[in-house]
């Protein structure tokens, strides 16, 4: 083949994308972005319904501690409208500052729970708070058990 020939073949090949290719590229680009965005909403939702388990249970541990520690009961409130938890002594002072639970988690359990200065609970039974997503219904729980005060978390 003649050198001419030669150059104007290499010349001619396409140095770009096809819009086929182009549109494959975005295409893919678009789905894994997608399942990406999901998958980071599902672990948020996930970590606002732990937070808020896990604070309620450091807040439970720290009005159980008070509670021994001064020798008088402590309560544990929870204020629903304020979506708001806060440890008070026997004369309704405040000894802790609220802890807030993050809007989309709903909880249901006991308004007020009563820690006596051996550390255990004033009602004989165990109390259950449970932390429900308002989005998924997902749910993560506080069992309290009644003698020791202590709270055991259940979920994920």
């Amino acid at each position: 083949m003649p050198r001419e020939v030669l150059v104007a073949m290499t010349t001619e090949i396409s140095k770009g994308f096809s819009m086929v290719e182009l549109l494959l590229a975005m295409s893919l680009v678009l789905i894994l972005t997608a399942f990406a965005a999901f998958g980071l909403a599902g672990f948020h939702e996930g970590h606002a319904l732990r937070a808020a388990r896990d604070e309620t249970a450091a807040l439970m541990e720290k009005a159980r501690s008070l509670a021994i520690y001064s020798g008088e009961a402590m309560t544990l409130r929870f204020d629903p409208p304020s979506r708001s938890f806060w440890v008070e002594d026997s004369l309704g002072a405040r000894r802790a500052d609220p802890e807030r639970i993050e809007r989309g988690v709903s909880v249901e359990g006991q308004a007020s729970l009563t820690f006596k200065a051996t550390g255990g609970l004033v009602l004989e039974t165990v109390q259950i708070y449970a932390f429900r997503s308002e989005r998924s219904g997902k749910t993560v729980t506080l069992r309290i058990h009644p003698k020791t005060g202590r709270a055991e978390k259940e979920g994920a």
